[in-house]
């Protein structure tokens, strides 16, 4: 292994991949270190929603539609295929509340020059005949979202950025940092000490781990999602979905007898390949990616109310994925507090793969110039004074 490294990045999932396309198109030499195979954490256990409409009004909203903007540029950079299409998103409503609080929603994105508008019955089931009109009362539609295999997208950012010169290294974890001064000059890691240049956590729901053995503290926890995956079918939906309960769950009380502690919604994608993969639970038990009986039943029940035809499905297996959960939803972008060369780039939750173009390009902006195209303040890991702090 090299002992000195211009740009050290931590992890080999999409952000830290995208990180090292951008570096290394503008000829940085770049090594990314992963403690495991590249995408074996939240990239790789997710689905692959392309989405905008679910984003905050405000800066999340704004880096998501940069992020599709810059998507797209990148279909024709990238060899692989990547499976991307614009299919529209659908945001699903049930209730009445639901509805009221959509329209808000809906007006907000709308002030901030989004194309998404409200989807009465109708409208709605002309769409997508499979959706149970005694459960769903209508839907938010955004035309610009659409799906990407986030496997794929992942590996042919990686794989690009070693044709412009980056080393990847597998199987190989930091363990420490040494220091000196305001500066990490080392990492210490399983396989030897690494002289560097600038260092780049991009390590996902780990992130907070490698933040700690500089001293610092992040507000990056992992958020476990469960989903369900189908037999290939012949198409049974023309858009991904998700229910407006993902959005509304912050302040809308659940449904008599939902069990709160799952933080369930219905998420629901149809694979070019036709698999089903169908969502999703939102639980804090820290890194456990079991999947349970409960979230299972849970996921397949709501499924089935929301679109019958699913009861005939064969499910071939189920898996778990952990999110970087923030506190505010939001990533954490920056450099570190107290460093001249440490850079954060995780806390993306479950918007990483839709968020990776941007996070990629702006994060070599910061590094290479010092600024970025995109305003970073309210991305900055300095936003949480009382929990980010060096010791």
């Amino acid at each position: 292994m090299r002992s000195q490294i211009e740009i050290l990045i931590i992890g080999a999932g999409v952000i830290g991949s995208s990180i090292a396309y951008y570096l290394s198109r503008r000829g940085k030499k770049v090594l990314v270190v992963e403690k495991s195979e590249p995408a074996s954490g939240t990239s790789g256990a997710c689905d692959g929603f392309i989405i905008t409409q679910t984003k905050s009004p405000g800066i999340g909203l704004q880096l998501a539609r940069k992020s599709l903007h810059l998507l797209d540029s990148l279909c024709s950079e990238l060899e692989d295929n990547l499976e991307y299409k614009k299919t529209g998103s659908l945001v699903i409503i049930e209730t009445a509340e639901e509805w009221k609080f959509m329209e808000s929603w809906v007006s907000q994105h709308c002030q901030e020059g989004e194309n998404i508008f409200l989807l009465p019955p109708e409208e709605l089931f002309r769409r997508e005949p499979e959706l149970n009109p005694h459960y769903v009362i209508g839907a938010s539609y955004c035309p610009s979202d659409g799906q990407i295999n986030p496997l794929n997208l992942n590996f042919a950012l990686l794989r690009e950025a070693r044709k412009q010169g980056a080393e990847v290294c597998l199987y190989t974890e930091v363990l420490g940092f040494r220091f000196r001064g305001d500066k990490i000059v080392s990492a210490v890691t399983n396989r030897g000490e690494m002289e560097l240049e600038i260092v780049v956590n991009a390590a996902g729901v780990w992130a907070a781990e490698i933040a700690l053995k500089a001293g610092i503290k992040l507000p990056i926890i992992p958020r476990r999602g469960q989903v369900l995956v189908s037999e290939p079918i012949a198409p049974i939906i023309h858009h991904p979905m998700v229910s407006a309960r993902y959005l509304t769950v912050k302040f809308i009380p659940p449904p008599q007898g939902e069990k709160e502690e799952l933080g369930l919604g219905f998420v629901l994608e149809q694979t070019v390949r036709g698999n089903l993969l169908l969502g999703s639970t939102r639980e804090f038990v820290s890194f456990s990616r079991e999947t349970t009986p409960t979230g299972i039943l849970a996921i397949a029940t709501k499924a089935m109310k929301i679109v019958p035809k699913l009861a005939g499905v064969n499910i071939i297996r189920t898996f778990a994925g952990l999110r970087p959960f923030t506190p505010d939803g939001l990533p954490i972008l920056g450099k570190m507090p107290g460093f001249s060369n440490f850079y954060i780039a995780a806390g993306h939750e479950g918007d990483g793969i839709t968020l990776a173009p941007v996070t990629g390009k702006i994060m070599a902006e910061l590094i290479l110039e010092g600024t970025s195209s995109f305003p970073l303040t309210q991305l900055s890991p300095e936003r949480f004074p009382n929990i980010f702090k060096k010791e």
